[in-house]
């Protein structure tokens, strides 16, 4: 695989977080019936999938964090403040900082590449 694919779907894993919340909520939006079957009814299979999807997706988020914020200690170019900034803005925003932090820690110096 190149280097831009492997850019690319390190954009989408990390990306990932916030597209499964708007995801989520359309899905819990529209299914009700998901989120309170009728008594002695067995927990439907898609519940399960769901479940197994974002207990996934939690866990995929921490993993992501922990590695962006290693990464930034470890960034020859970035001011101790400057790192600073940025860990408190990926634990802060998490979701929201991580596609930012690709966008402007692994996009944009990948493509000054080529």
């Amino acid at each position: 695989m190149n280097r831009t694919r492997k850019t690319l779907l390190l954009g989408f894993l990390l990306s990932w977080p916030l597209l499964y919340v708007a995801l989520m909520v359309l899905v819990l939006l529209f299914s009700p019936a998901l989120l309170a079957p009728p008594h002695g009814v067995p927990v439907p299979l898609t519940f399960k999938l769901l479940l197994a999807l974002h207990l996934a997706t939690m866990l995929g988020t921490g993993i992501a964090l922990v590695v962006c914020a290693l990464r930034l200690f470890v960034a020859a170019d970035l001011s101790p403040e400057a790192k600073r900034r940025w860990v408190m803005g990926l634990v802060a925003g998490s979701i929201f900082a991580l596609p930012v932090y690709w966008y402007l820690r692994v996009w944009t110096p990948a493509r000054r590449m080529y």
